[in-house]
């Protein structure tokens, strides 16, 4: 887990607020902290098994990120916002 004291603020995936949870008949439920933020079924949960037992701590949470949609953070969330050429007078 991360310092309390605010110095971790670019850096939310450091904190591990993913995790998953295998359940029987090729499950997997990932949830954001504590809460359910998507299942994965079929070859989707048996590829996402392959690619996070070979992974350390910060890349797996990366994984859980982006397998849920939940990797916008920083950056990435301004740039949706941005205009880019569409729409420009000349």
């Amino acid at each position: 887990m991360g310092p309390a004291d605010g110095t971790n603020v670019n850096k939310p995936l450091d904190d591990a607020p993913f995790r998953y949870v295998a359940s029987k008949g090729d499950v997997i439920r990932i949830y954001h902290h504590d809460r359910l933020a998507t299942t994965l079924r079929g070859r989707a949960a048996v590829r996402f098994v392959g690619r996070v037992d070979s992974l350390d701590g910060p890349a797996a949470q990366q994984l859980m990120a982006r397998e849920t949609g939940q990797y916008r953070f920083g950056n990435e969330r301004l740039a949706g916002a941005t205009r880019r050429g569409k729409g420009r007078r000349r």
